[in-house]
């Protein structure tokens, strides 16, 4: 199966809920769907996968306990799709993203190429070009929910604005030629490094911190959302570190990733619905800056004791509805 990564830009004209389950289960009218919907269910068909995952369609909408069983499946459901495509170029689900795409503006020639002995009698070829940031600038680029939709997919179909791109673990593709930089995640790298390997845990928490700086520029409908829509890139990262997750923290390392900053006061703001402690960067609206320079050594506290409390037991990575944190 396959899976859609698109925003939604308003409510779904289609969408299964406890009224439309039944028919649903029956059948749903392709050309009820919109535009964007309709393009991923055509692209799926013409890749030879049969079943596609689409939220709006596969979680009953309103339904409390239907959102919380699948938001505990969410890394199981991206993680296990053949591919996921991803809408980029669509701010709503009514524009679709199957376009002619103007590669022109991005196709460039090398600003400089040098070549370089490879073998005798072969050389080599390396071709340097300036940098090209309109792929970030996709409305899907965003929307906070999407980021762990593509961190966690093992495969990514990516129809941004100007070019298609093709990205997996070891390879990034693209049919105008220019592959940009994009942000992976370290923890499949390091899927068969076993626990507690410091070195590695160093780098996930690195990770992690790339993770909140990304996250939080992006937008939620719904501020409550902010510990939900990062939930399964949580779950992943503690499933290979094993330490305690604290409210978008982990216990290992405490006292370094309580040191957040926000990047402009002026535009942040702590949401009147508590949703997080006061010492975790989730409890701010905003771009929040964590300290990425940190040494042991620098340690002035004493982590004594810190907990929270999820909303529902079975989304431990979620929604909480209370937490402490004692230090000395």
């Amino acid at each position: 199966y396959s899976c859609l990564s698109y925003c939604w830009g308003g409510d779904q004209p289609v969408k299964t809920t406890k009224i439309t389950l039944h028919d649903h289960l029956s059948s749903i009218s392709f050309f009820s769907l919109p535009r964007t919907l309709q393009d991923a269910i055509y692209v799926s068909d013409r890749l030879g996968i049969p079943m596609i995952w689409i939220d709006c369609l596969c979680i009953i909408q309103g339904d409390s306990d239907d959102l919380a069983v699948e938001l505990a499946r969410m890394p199981e459901i991206y993680k296990n799709a053949y591919v996921t495509i991803s809408a980029s170029s669509a701010s709503t689900c009514y524009e679709g993203f199957l376009m002619s795409r103007n590669l022109a503006a991005i196709i460039q020639c090398p600003d400089l190429s040098l070549q370089y002995e490879c073998a005798p009698g072969s050389v080599g070829n390396i071709s340097l070009f300036q940098e090209v940031n309109t792929i970030e600038e996709d409305p899907i680029h965003k929307r906070a929910w999407t980021l762990q939709e593509k961190r966690i997919s093992p495969r990514f179909l990516d129809f941004s604005t100007q070019q298609l791109q093709w990205i997996c673990k070891s390879r990034v593709y693209s049919d105008g030629g220019y592959a940009p930089k994009f942000l992976d995640s370290s923890a499949r790298e390091v899927a068969l490094v076993p626990q507690g390997h410091e070195a590695i845990c160093n780098a996930i928490f690195a990770d992690w911190a790339t993770v909140v700086d990304d996250y939080t520029k992006r937008t939620l409908s719904f501020p409550g959302d902010k510990l939900v829509a990062i939930a399964a890139m949580a779950s992943e990262t503690g499933s290979l570190l094993g330490p305690t997750y604290l409210a978008g923290l982990w216990h290992e390392h405490l006292a370094a990733q309580l040191l957040w900053r926000v990047w402009d006061d002026k535009k942040s703001a702590r949401p009147e619905q508590y949703r997080a402690p006061s010492w975790s960067w989730a409890s701010i609206d905003g771009w929040i800056m964590p300290e990425r320079e940190f040494s042991e050594e620098r340690v002035a506290i004493e982590i004594i004791d810190c907990t929270t409390t999820p909303v529902d037991a079975r989304v431990p990575y979620g929604a909480i509805k209370s937490a402490s944190l004692t230090v000395r």
